[in-house]
């Protein structure tokens, strides 16, 4: 999230603590939820240590036991599957159409 942040993944009350170093020394904290944390992920920047922080807040939100945690993983899965679909449909509405090389 960042180099003057901090996350802490409270497994017990399965929220995140969210330290940000507001001046030197000086820490502003806030208790949120992994969803919000995520929705806040600048994907643009996404690398290896974001992907190693986003990894355990993102388990967090799933249940604990294994079947449900499975089945809701499979449940996301598809609705991002169909946001893909979609965009994909979208680009095609919006990119111009392919021309005949041989028509000037």
């Amino acid at each position: 999230m960042g180099p003057d942040a901090q996350l802490t993944l409270s497994p017990s009350k399965r929220n995140v603590i969210w330290a940000v170093e507001e001046s030197p020394g000086r820490w502003g904290v806030t208790e949120v939820a992994p969803l919000t944390l995520i929705a806040r992920v600048s994907w643009t920047n996404f690398d290896d240590q974001l992907r190693a922080e986003v990894k355990p807040v993102l388990a967090a939100v799933l249940p604990a036991d294994p079947e449900g945690a499975l089945a809701m993983i499979a449940q996301h899965l598809n609705k991002a599957d169909e946001w893909v679909s979609l965009l994909h449909a979208i680009r095609e509405d919006l990119s111009p159409p392919d021309r005949d090389p041989l028509i000037s």
